[in-house]
């Protein structure tokens, strides 16, 4: 269709478009736009498409009034690519019926009132690296919310504007949802509750999640998305990913969003919401907390699927395989409670604050990495305290060893604090020696409720409160006992820390209050005292072989014909939990000393031990050598396929299986210095990253020395960090642990 004859104008072929586009070939404003006639009438919707250009006439700028005509019909506007810079200041005011804006890569600015009154427009997609938005551009007025699609990271200005606090879209707290484009379609939103004029919390709402009725097809045709439901990154610019309290805050100020996006007929999360995590009625409910990686998910049935192997409870989310952080600050109580799959997690460096036991249940995880402040060695994962001592926030789940002492684990010695449950349910521990953490004051509620494989625990002298439940649900039925040290003569013990039942013994001094709280709660008390110590010695599979009473300073013989033997292996060596005694040394307190093999098949000469001759302690039975000769090397696993990981001038060091995901931090650097890069001399392992203070790599068959490089810091700053606020988000788990009542 041809227009009238003017030289300043030009039309689209017709044979190309049914609507009508008049551009000024002088100016390049598209000036008036005409849908096609059989488009026009009621309940008719239009399309509003910007092209580059109209029969060769380049679209430079939109003349005002220039879609007045669809004012009430247009339902959808695409800017393609490579088009116009701007957007007009009320540019599709009132455009009532608009819902959906896709902007393509060269709008720069998109003005004051742009789609003001837009009361139906739902969704925004933004496909530039950088734009400019004026005041109330979004100003929608529409009670249905409103969706923003782009990249989520702070200094992106459709990100700022969603997250700034004045910019709601009705003026009642109704706030713009962020989400990032297909296929990782993370939901992150303003929590207006939780913000303050001085700190916005932005909270992550959704994210993909795998789900055998409604995602299968996805899964099985795009590859990406899969990776996506595995592997989950947690946009820059999120720094709350507690959900929970998001949608519980006591004044309800984000019930306006919760009901525009996530309730009735207008659910805009299409993946995980709030909705898919609740409470199911089955008998873990009651132990189920909400959460965006908690509560319960129908995503595998147990025994069943592609996770059947990993599946044991219904709760938390069994897909993932790796979550990475970079902003968020705070992680809430039971974070990734019961992700079975979940095997790495980088915390990054914004992270300043966790809840009790964010990763119980976590039955694959072994490492957390990526943050300076939480340091995570042989499975255990510690805060930094700033005076150097160090606080357990969790063993994990996934630990290798099943002892815990200072000789396979040096930062035992600088415990000042542990949180709340810390060991709860670690049931493959057996050995807790802590008497030597002697600035320790509080074995906190619930410490180690459910390890009921826990045979002996050594306390510190320093020790002077046992709270609530700290040791519960360790003794079931007819199995075994428990041995707890309590050096302390006067200690406060909680009339419910332990399973009243005399198979559990009080190892204590007469006449001390942890002795009278035995004989009153049908405890069997047992005489701790200074003259004589009593020696143990175990098998590779913690079974006592041998016990003798010494005086002190006395030594001790181990007896010929009661020497072990193991199918496969040969005897090495005798290891001890506290590090540097050897079966030759003096004996000055109660000791047990471990077994230690190597295959006789001549694999390897790690010995499975915990503190033998050599240089190097191990783990214990089941965990990694240190090394059957005398100079403590130890090139193999040990007798159950561990193997050793060091890391120099980092944290990450452990035991760990071929295969397993190892994460390693590089310590912060000294004044003057910044992180350059990692070196290794193993050439059976890839690095994710050798410029990244924080990366990865996949356990080989072998042992492993990693070394964190620095070099003199420049302008730029450290190589290794992520950018992030380092304020704290407050949340929801007060008294998670105590240290010298500073911090409860």
């Amino acid at each position: 269709v041809a227009c009238e004859d003017d030289p300043d104008t030009t039309s689209v072929d017709e044979s190309e478009f049914t609507d009508y586009y008049l551009v000024n070939a002088d100016t390049g404003a598209l000036e008036n736009y005409t849908p096609d006639p059989d488009s026009i009438g009621v309940g008719a919707s239009t399309t509003i498409r910007i092209m580059g250009e109209y029969n060769g006439v380049s679209v430079k700028s939109i003349a005002e009034g220039c879609f007045n005509e669809v004012k009430t019909t247009a339902t959808g506007l695409v800017v393609e690519d490579d088009t116009i810079e701007e957007i007009s200041a009320k540019a599709f005011a009132d455009f009532t019926a608009l819902e959906t804006v896709d902007i393509g890569n060269s709008v720069k600015k998109i003005g004051e009132e742009a789609f003001a009154g837009c009361k139906s427009l739902r969704d925004v997609y933004f496909r530039m690296d950088s734009v400019t938005i004026e005041k109330d551009a979004f100003k929608t007025n529409g009670t249905d919310g409103l969706i923003f699609h782009g990249k989520m990271e702070s200094g992106f200005e459709p990100f700022e504007f969603a997250m700034n606090k004045d910019n709601d879209i009705d003026g009642q707290g109704l706030r713009i949802l962020y989400m990032t484009l297909e296929p990782s379609n993370v939901a992150a939103i303003y929590d207006n509750a939780a913000s303050t004029d001085e700190k916005r919390v932005i909270t992550m709402i959704s994210y993909p999640i795998n789900n055998a009725d409604d995602t299968k097809k996805m899964v099985e045709e795009n590859v990406l998305y899969e990776e996506g439901v595995k592997n989950i990154v947690i946009p820059a610019g999120v720094t709350s990913i507690d959900t929970t309290a998001y949608y519980n805050n006591e004044e309800d100020k984000n019930s306006r969003s919760q009901k525009a996006y996530v309730t009735g007929d207008n659910n805009s999360i299409d993946y995980t919401y709030l909705a898919s995590v609740s409470y199911q009625n089955n008998e873990e409910a009651d132990d189920t907390v909400l959460g965006i990686f908690s509560g319960i998910y129908d995503d595998f049935s147990i025994g069943k699927g592609i996770a059947g192997e990993n599946e044991s409870l219904y709760r938390g989310n069994d897909y993932i395989e790796s979550v990475t952080m970079s902003t968020v600050e705070y992680l809430p109580d039971y974070a990734f409670d019961s992700c079975e799959s979940l095997k790495s997690v980088i915390l990054g460096d914004a992270m300043k604050d966790m809840g009790i036991a964010p990763f119980r249940g976590c039955t694959s995880l072994t490492s957390v990495g990526g943050n300076s402040e939480y340091v995570c060695e042989n499975g255990i994962l510690y805060q930094a305290n700033g005076d150097g001592t160090y606080t357990i926030v969790q063993c994990l789940p996934g630990r290798a060893s099943n002892s815990i002492s200072n000789a396979t684990d040096p930062l035992i010695d600088k415990v000042s604090a542990i949180y709340e449950r810390a060991f709860q349910d670690c049931t493959n521990i057996k050995i807790v020696d802590l008497s030597t953490a002697s600035n320790l004051k509080v074995i906190p509620k619930n410490c180690f409720r459910g390890c009921t494989n826990l045979t002996e625990v050594f306390l510190p002298d320093s020790v002077n409160e046992i709270r609530e439940g700290a040791f519960k649900d360790i003794i079931i039925g007819d199995q075994g006992s428990l041995t707890v040290q309590i050096p302390s003569k006067e200690v406060y013990i909680n009339t419910d820390a332990f399973d009243k039942t005399e198979d559990v013994i009080i190892w204590t001094y007469l006449d001390t209050s942890a002795w009278r709280f035995a004989e009153d709660n049908g405890l069997t008390p047992k005489e701790l005292n200074d003259e004589n110590h009593l020696v143990k010695f175990l098998d590779w599979d913690f079974k006592e072989i041998y016990s003798v009473t010494i005086p002190h300073g006395g030594n001790v013989v181990f007896p010929s014909e009661k020497m072990p033997s193991r199918d496969g292996y040969k005897f090495a060596q005798w290891g001890c939990l506290t590090s540097g005694v050897t079966v030759e040394s003096p004996i000055l307190d109660n000791y047990i000393f471990i077994a230690q093999y190597e295959p006789t098949d001549g694999t390897g000469n790690g010995s499975g031990g915990v503190s033998g001759n050599g240089s190097k302690p191990g783990t214990n039975g089941n965990g990694t050598g240190s090394g059957t000769n005398s100079d403590g090397t130890n090139n193999g696993s040990n007798a159950d396929g561990l193997y050793t990981v060091t890391v120099v001038n980092g944290s990450g060091s452990g035991s760990y299986k071929e295969g397993a995901t190892v994460i390693i931090t590089a310590n912060e650097p000294a004044a003057g210095k910044q992180f350059k890069n990692w070196t290794t001399d193993n050439t059976n392992i890839t690095l994710a990253s050798t410029r990244m203070a924080a990366t990865t790599f996949t356990m080989p068959a072998g042992n492993v020395t990693v070394t964190a490089n620095y070099e003199d810091a420049s302008s730029s700053g450290n190589k290794g960090s992520s950018s992030g606020s380092s304020s704290t988000v407050s949340g929801n788990s007060s008294n998670r642990y105590s240290a010298n009542g500073t911090k409860v």
